[in-house]
């Protein structure tokens, strides 16, 4: 339900619906959410949220929440690292972006596309880059008995930045 009162706005849920509230302040208006119906709300756009997208979108590649920060903050230099988290938690669940999960690293993230693709992870900068192509016949490599439904490859080494000394480490 949404109501309006001089100064405030509120969206609540009713009772059985949720029992999850956010409380954030916009613009000297109280806001009461429930994500029980957030999805009728269209999302803010902000300079910080337009800022992280861009980032991603020009980048072309997952980046670590840190990466995100250092880029965008020459658009948005206030720019916080909880903001980030928050925005880009805020993506993936719009589905404009797409949570990449590494092995012993922090998330990465990047613009969600329809392109099956794999990612080669640089050890010595940190970075992470998409692969177009996929190893052939994976079947060849499963066990005699099983099938493959799924699979994700990594690849680790070094980036041609990281092979020729230029890079340094940003994680």
């Amino acid at each position: 339900m949404l109501t309006r009162r001089p100064g405030r706005m509120h969206v609540l849920c009713t009772p059985g619906d949720c029992r999850i509230h956010h409380r954030r302040k916009d613009r000297g208006h109280a806001l009461r959410l429930c994500p029980s119906v957030r999805y009728l709300l269209m999302e803010r756009t902000t300079r910080q949220r337009e800022a992280i997208r861009a980032v991603l979108e020009k980048e072309a590649r997952p980046m670590a929440p840190l990466q995100v920060l250092e880029a965008a903050q020459k658009e948005v230099p206030r720019l916080g690292l909880a903001t980030v988290y928050r925005t880009l938690k805020s993506l993936v669940e719009e589905g404009l972006v797409t949570q990449v999960s590494l092995p012993g690293e922090v998330a990465h993230y990047e613009i969600t596309n329809d392109r099956h693709h794999h990612h080669f992870h640089c050890r010595e900068c940190g970075h992470v880059f998409e692969i177009e192509t996929c190893p052939a016949n994976l079947q060849m490599l499963t066990p005699r008995g099983f099938a493959v439904e799924d699979h994700d490859v990594v690849l680790y080494g070094r980036c041609p930045s990281c092979r020729n000394g230029r890079s340094r480490r940003s994680r």
